[in-house]
């Protein structure tokens, strides 16, 4: 059978529109906070590895809990992905990096 929802997914209110307002919610949040860590702590390569640990540790303690299942590393999946990883890790460094110069409002423009 095909379930019939009342309220269009694209609309507000619907999966799509929770998910855009979940994100724009969780970014702002981020942002805010990411800024506050390198205005408290000027030293944003310091701030991104630990973020980057925390998720680690995270996503690790959830494996080990057996909340979530984690594939072993590969070597041929690690060459394949290196370059993407790079190119998100250099990414949020500049963007890091961005908000200890500039504001939050600056930021949100050009971004």
């Amino acid at each position: 059978g095909h379930s019939f929802s009342p309220m269009p997914a694209f609309i507000p209110g619907g999966s799509v529109g929770f998910a855009v307002i979940g994100y724009s919610t969780c970014s702002s949040l981020l942002l805010i906070l990411n800024k506050l860590a390198v205005h408290l702590l000027p030293a944003p390569s310091f701030v991104l590895l630990a973020q980057v640990t925390c998720s680690w540790v995270a996503v690790k303690l959830c494996a080990i809990l057996g909340l979530i299942e984690v594939d072993a590393l590969e070597s041929t999946k690690l060459r394949a992905f290196l370059p993407i990883s790079v190119a998100f890790l250099a990414s949020i460094f500049a963007n890091i990096k961005t908000l200890q110069y500039a504001n939050v409002e600056t930021f949100i423009v050009f971004r």
